[in-house]
Order: structure tokens, then C-alpha cells, then sequence
């Protein structure tokens, strides 16, 4: 195998940077990866895991702001994730590819949500397609940690404490911070009521869903369309990275990718 750090533009003029395993070159397939919110690709396990094991090229994909790749992160929108993957898959087609497969976790469910019709096939890991409901839900979480976990929160009761205006209000701030990156209102706003899974139906044959039943983050009871194909793991987290749960979804996963 041959790897190079591969960088190109997207749209506005940022340095994206990925890994580009390359593995039988004479072999057009390849299987693009993307993470999910503040979620660097390039280093996560679940998919170096997949890269190790699949017989055809990869690539792992740092969105704008997030792990190798420049610009800034706290611009952030689904719209401007989709921009960067666009920019992914022209870089890659021009390369030769012509038969893109896409690994996306949480977050960048949405963003390939406007792009189903380029891949043949997408797994979609935890994906967070229902915006509308878990900012809701998340934003009860948020106030419940900050009073130290007063309540017990969980998808079945997290409308009970709710309050729409404040959760309005709280959408329009600009000075919220992650652990890691400040983030505009832009994504907040751009999400406020979307749910992306109808963009999905009409692809399911291509479509293998991977979520774990212990998911706190984005409980598989957010998930409003029912996936054909899918694999639901006993225990398992958001991240789904520990290699007790890897061992569960791994072997079905490649058999969807290569069938």
C-alpha cells in the first residue's frame, strides 16, 4: 500500500488535507470517509480499522477547521460540510475513481444528504439525520449538566423540560464554545427544523445503518426512516470505536461495501 497526505480547495478557498491510502491502483473504487462533529477522520479508529481491511484505495477526509485540514470551524453548516465532500469526490474523480463508497458518522449524515446520488454505496454510522429533535434534545442535556445533572435526561422525557423560547433564543447566540472550537449561530439556525432522512428513501439498496442501542448522543429512537440494511449493536456508544464493539459491525459492514 502507498499512502500520501492528499490537499486540494474547496469552495472558499480553504486547504482540505486527507489520507489517501492507495491499494490497487489499477482498481477505480474507493472509500471515502468522513467524521462527524469536530470529528477528525485522519485519526479515528473505527476507520483506519476499515482501511486495513479493505482490498481497494481510501481516503479519509478532515473537514474545514478539523484535524490537518485549514479554515475555520466555527463557521460551521451542513451546507458548507456538503461543499467540502463535493470538493472530495471532484479531487477524487479526477484522479481516476469512478466508483466512490462514503463512511460518514453523526453529523455528516446530513451533509451527504444532497449527495446520495454520487456513491454507490454509504454507511451511515450514528447518523444525527434528525436535526430538528436532537438540538432540542441536546439542549436539555446541556442545561441539565450545567445543574449538575439534577435530572435523569433521556429521549422518552426530554420534552418535559423543555422551553422552546429559550432553546430559540439559545440558537442565536454566537458566543458558544465546545471543548475545543468557538461555534457561530449559522449551524444552530441552518438545523433549527430540519430532519434530512427523507433524502435517504428513495436510495435504500445502497444504505447500511450502524447505531449503537446505548447511543446517549443520538439515541436510535431519534431515527424517523427505517433502514433496510442495518446492524443495531447490543451496548453500543455514539463513537463506536471500542474494539468490543468494532468486532461487532465490522464484518457486515465490509460485506455490504464489496457485495
Amino acid at each position: 500500500m502507498k499512502t500520501e497526505l492528499l490537499q486540494f480547495n474547496n469552495k472558499k478557498g480553504d486547504i482540505l488535507r486527507g489520507i489517501l491510502v492507495l491499494n490497487n491502483e489499477q482498481n477505480k473504487e474507493i472509500l471515502l470517509m468522513v467524521g462527524g462533529f469536530e470529528g477528525p477522520a485522519t485519526t479515528q479508529k473505527k476507520f483506519k480499522v476499515l482501511v486495513d481491511n479493505i482490498e481497494f484505495s481510501s481516503f479519509r477526509l478532515d473537514y474545514t477547521g478539523i484535524g490537518i485540514s485549514d479554515g475555520d470551524f466555527s463557521k460551521l453548516t451542513v451546507k458548507d460540510l456538503s461543499l467540502d465532500i463535493k470538493a472530495a469526490i471532484e479531487e477524487l474523480n479526477n484522479r481516476g475513481f469512478n466508483k466512490i463508497y462514503i463512511v460518514c458518522h453523526s453529523l455528516s449524515a446530513c451533509a451527504i444528504s444532497s449527495l446520495v446520488e454520487h456513491f454507490d454505496k454509504i454507511i451511515l454510522m450514528a447518523p444525527a439525520l434528525n436535526q430538528k429533535e436532537l438540538a432540542r434534545y441536546w439542549f436539555v442535556q446541556s442545561l441539565n449538566e450545567k445543574q449538575g445533572f439534577a435530572k435523569e435526561i433521556n429521549w422518552n422525557n426530554y420534552k418535559q423540560y423543555l422551553n422552546e423560547q429559550d432553546f430559540l433564543r439559545d440558537c442565536k447566540r454566537n458566543d458558544k464554545m465546545t471543548s475545543m472550537n468557538n461555534i457561530l449561530s449559522d449551524y444552530f439556525m441552518e438545523n433549527i427544523d430540519k430532519d434530512y432522512s427523507s433524502l435517504f428513501v428513495d436510495f435504500q439498496d445502497r444504505v447500511f445503518h450502524v447505531h449503537g442501542l446505548n447511543d446517549d448522543v443520538v439515541p436510535l429512537e431519534s431515527m424517523t426512516v427505517n433502514f433496510n440494511n442495518h446492524i443495531f449493536i447490543e451496548k453500543g456508544d455514539h463513537d463506536l470505536e471500542r474494539p468490543d464493539m468494532i468486532e461487532k459491525w465490522f464484518e457486515s459492514t465490509i460485506k455490504f461495501i464489496i457485495k
